[in-house]
């Protein structure tokens, strides 16, 4: 997510005004601004932009819940888990948390998850039911040629 957005800012020209990141835990949240922080300033301190004690400007980086109401031209929605008996729990397979975070973009949303999330098979009634909203989404940007495999070499031209 720090690379993606980096490179939206720095090559594509994204404001990070225009831009928010979006991942379910706060502690995520805080590696992600942490990182893109230290991106942004080395870039700018690199291309003579910014002295060194300048604090960067940088995008919204929050979690669904805090960020109802908001809406950017670019949104980033990190459906991970480091621990992957994390990515068949209800948090992650939340309908309503997807669909928050798909009516905060204005122009552009790049959903960003583990093959292993969009094709898991929950083990509950409740939670298959839950999941068919992802595998939905997953067959409907699959059938419009929107799924990209990223590796952090990759150049980001879409």
């Amino acid at each position: 997510m720090v690379d993606l957005a980096h490179r939206l800012m720095h090559i594509y020209g994204v404001s990070p005004h225009d831009m928010a990141l979006i991942s379910p835990h706060r502690a995520q949240n805080n590696a992600i601004l942490k990182q893109l922080g230290a991106r942004v300033t080395a870039h700018r301190e690199g291309s003579g932009a910014m002295p060194g004690n300048a604090v960067p400007c940088l995008p919204l980086v929050d979690t669904v819940e805090r960020v109802q109401g908001a809406e950017r031209d670019v949104i980033l929605f990190g459906m991970t888990a480091s621990d992957p008996d994390h990515l068949a729990g209800e948090f992650l397979n939340s309908p309503h948390r997807l669909n928050v975070a798909m009516t905060r973009a204005r122009t552009k949303l790049i959903v960003m998850g583990s093959h292993a999330f969009f094709s898991m098979i929950p083990d509950s009634e409740s939670l298959l039911i839950k999941n068919s909203c992802f595998k939905n989404l997953k067959a409907h940007c699959e059938a419009r040629g929107c799924v990209f495999h990223f590796t952090r070499q990759m150049d980001v031209n879409n």
